[in-house]
């Protein structure tokens, strides 16, 4: 799982990059509990 975060923006894209996929795993707003989203990667 990798983050990058968006310059002058609120956000930061959460994603798994394979060797031939990029996965969007969430768009997440930084003022919000860091691990609501946590959930979506299953088990």
């Amino acid at each position: 799982m990798r983050r990058i975060l968006a310059d002058g923006f609120p956000y930061a894209l959460l994603y798994l990059d394979e060797s031939d996929t990029v996965w969007i795993v969430a768009v997440m707003p930084l003022k919000r509990d860091p691990s609501y989203w946590r959930h979506r990667l299953g088990s």
